[in-house]
């Protein structure tokens, strides 16, 4: 099957014109660096076409099951990430439901539940790590509900952005950043911004700051027209400029283009880190790209400024995400030779580490949180199955 590229819910794509803010579950919240220097680094990695496994990824854990009505028979699995006692915290956003998991995958706690009133989930939820082991549920009421580690819920509070789910983040320094859009009234156009909080001791929070979102070249799509109705599409396999929120407050920012490259950035849009690499584009196989072809150019649907199939791609781009580690380890996941779902290890200061040997199934594997020793998310089986997985790092 082709694979269509789409919005997902575990990235930030912004166009020029219009911010697409999106959840991104993968991003951390702390780091072992320094974030702070103003100095600009580019660091290159030569020897990317013949790269050496320097580590290798072991799965440890995992949680859910195909059938059955226990609590690891998960309907949607949004949210991932670690708990204190070594165990799990898993968002199921279709049963509205936080659950609670030890080190050995054995269930502990639920939390949730359909519902409007104090520790109950309605409408679009999500879930992220808060401060001091605390876990944090969003729902479609627009509130933020605090839980403790075991569970216990410590109450709650408004939610002071715009868009249900989208970017949130906690860093060491006590720090939330909660991303807002805004309507520019010279151009009409969208826009946005993060907004900077504390929480007090109170446990009430106060926000102080504002951030503009870094700036990243628009996606290539192609508008489609039919009769009353219109709409833009992403174009098949070509590489889309990101941004993550990363540690500390920073920016680990993708200009697509095709090139491996990947810059860190401060709040004030000064790049501190610039990690290139070289590497040996992957041809897609003809049958895949002809039928990405086909299925991009929906039936009754006419290209408003036309489309030439020459404009996908005849090449992977050189990677197809990223995620960066509560050390500030770049993990950089891109299509290797065959098809196969490959994964790049860059070490806090942008030295190109090698690349990880990971297994067969990896390109069903969703990271949704990365830490020293582990990765955390979302695996789904040949049934599309969600099951919850850790994958422990083996150097």
């Amino acid at each position: 099957m082709a694979r269509r590229q789409k919005y997902e819910i575990d990235s930030v794509n912004v166009h020029a014109r219009t911010v697409w803010c999106i959840l991104l579950g993968p991003a951390c919240l702390a780091a072992a660096c320094s974030e702070g220097e103003s100095e600009s680094i580019t660091v290159g990695a030569r020897n990317g076409i013949r790269t050496a496994i320097v580590w290798r990824l072991a799965e440890d854990l995992r949680v859910g099951s195909i059938d059955g009505s226990g609590p690891d028979v998960f309907g949607s699995i949004r949210d991932v990430f670690p708990a204190v006692d070594g165990g799990l915290w898993i968002l199921d956003s279709q049963a509205h439901e936080l659950r609670l998991f030890n080190e050995a995958g054995q269930i502990q706690r639920i939390v949730g539940g359909p519902g409007e009133g104090p520790g109950e989930f309605a409408g679009n939820t999500c879930a992220f790590p808060g401060p001091e082991g605390e876990a944090w549920v969003e729902d479609g009421l627009a509130r933020w509900q605090r839980f403790d580690s075991q569970g216990d819920l410590i109450g709650q509070l408004r939610s002071t952005s715009n868009i249900g789910c989208g970017i949130r983040r906690w860093t060491p320094d006590g720090r939330f950043f909660v991303v807002r859009t805004a309507f520019d009234p010279e151009t009409r156009e969208p826009g946005g911004y993060f907004l900077v909080h504390r929480l007090s001791p109170s446990g009430e929070l106060s926000p102080g700051d504002t951030i503009p979102l870094p700036t990243v070249a628009p996606i290539p799509t192609v508008t489609w027209v039919a009769p009353g109705r219109r709409m833009s599409l992403p174009l098949p396999f070509v590489q889309r400029a990101r941004f993550i929120l990363g540690p500390l407050g920073t920016f680990w920012i993708s200009d697509g283009g095709g090139s491996y490259s990947i810059r860190r950035q401060d709040e004030q849009g000064e790049v501190i880190l610039t990690v290139q690499r070289d590497y040996q584009p992957v041809t897609i196989p003809e049958a895949e790209r002809a039928l990405a072809i086909q299925e991009f150019a929906p039936d009754g649907w006419t290209a408003e400024d036309g489309f030439d199939p020459d404009q996908v791609p005849r090449a992977y781009p050189p990677f197809d995400s990223y995620s960066i580690g509560t050390d500030g380890t770049l993990w950089v996941r891109r299509t290797g030779l065959g098809g196969a779902a490959a994964l790049d290890a860059f070490a806090t200061d942008g030295t190109f580490l090698g690349e990880v040997e990971v297994p067969g199934y990896f390109d069903r594997f969703s990271i949704r949180y990365a830490t020293p020793d582990h990765l955390y998310g979302v695996l789904r089986d040949e049934f599309d199955v969600p099951f919850a997985v850790r994958f422990s790092v083996v150097r």
